[in-house]
């Protein structure tokens, strides 16, 4: 094991025991701020929930050409998951 005290056995011993180890954390007396990484705002919302829940996903442009065709719908259906 590492002598960082967070990962010794001492330190593991004190947290079961309750002992609290704050290390590098100021305690003020300002109350606490929740803060929305994902948006510029620092606000949560649920569009910047479902822009991250799909962030990197791969799109499908023509999907509207593909439900758009004449074809019968099990024909549409198939390519729909074949793709």
């Amino acid at each position: 094991m590492g002598n960082s005290p967070g990962t010794s056995k001492e330190a593991c011993l004190g947290l079961a025991l309750g002992k609290s180890y704050n290390y590098g954390t100021a305690l003020t007396d300002q109350e606490d701020r929740h803060i929305w990484r994902l948006d510029a705002s620092g606000c949560y919302s649920s569009k910047s929930a479902y822009n991250a829940y799909f962030f990197g996903v791969v799109t499908f442009e023509p999907w509207c050409r593909l439900w758009k065709t004449w074809a019968p719908a099990k024909c549409k259906m198939f390519l729909w998951l074949a793709i």
